[in-house]
């Protein structure tokens, strides 16, 4: 479509939107965090005396208006900079027998914790509204942000291990507020806790890479999670 406008015709096809620029990613992690630090701080606290399911749900909605709708709404408008552009990041195909590889592992992992602690699954004091918020919405969320969005962006600027490896960082790093909040910072530094983020990054970063697609990230992501809950453990 061709329009003239002022004396200079222009083709509407060949219009481009404004290049991402590398500062952007950076600024928006910067203000995700800043935000997190005041939601754990100050903002949650208004939710406290609400019914835990409430609670939870209440969070979860904070989570995906603050972390998931930017974050898809970057990708929509910076599509052309993306490795994997917004729809294939649902459509792409994928082997459901690697992710149950990963799956396999694991539970590996988390049975020979188990046995080396002399350790055994506690569900009794797990309950239905405790798997609401770290098992169904941060998945969704943390693999939005930090699959969907900065390792996405990330591969199409940098080489792919440079990429996995920053945002292993910028993994470890959103955990702070939460670590700070709940006095567990030095614990999950001294006990080598943080180790265990960054390597569950750089498994979900290679699967998103594998894969091109958000879900296999998202459900290992819950898995995980689900994993920590029952084993009532902390990474």
């Amino acid at each position: 479509m061709r329009v003239l406008r002022r004396g200079v015709r222009c083709d509407m096809n060949t219009v481009q939107k404004k290049p991402l620029r590398a500062w952007m990613p950076a600024l928006y992690f910067a203000l995700l965090l800043g935000v997190w630090f005041l939601w754990e701080f100050f903002l949650r606290r208004a939710f406290a005396d609400t019914a835990p399911v409430l609670n939870e749900f209440y969070g979860g909605f904070v989570k995906l208006l603050v972390w998931t709708v930017p974050a898809f709404v970057l990708i929509r408008r910076f599509e052309g900079d993306m490795a994997v552009p917004l729809k294939p990041l649902f459509k792409n195909r994928f082997s459901w027998g690697g992710v149950g590889l990963y799956a396999l592992l694991f539970l590996a992992f988390h049975a020979i914790t188990l046995f080396t602690k002399k350790r055994a699954l506690d569900f009794s004091g797990i309950a239905p509204a405790d798997m609401i918020g770290p098992v169904l919405f941060a998945g969704i969320t943390e693999e939005a942000v930090f699959r969907g969005w900065l390792l996405n962006v990330s591969l199409k600027k940098m080489r792919q291990w440079q990429a996995i490896a920053l945002n292993a960082v910028l993994f470890l790093v959103i955990h702070f507020p939460i670590w700070l909040h709940n006095g567990q910072f030095a614990t999950v530094f001294s006990g080598g806790g943080f180790i265990t983020i960054m390597a569950l990054s750089v498994v979900f970063s290679y699967v998103f890479i594998q894969t091109k697609s958000l879900v296999p990230p998202i459900l290992l992501h819950m898995l995980w999670n689900l994993l920590i809950a029952f084993s009532a453990g902390s990474y």
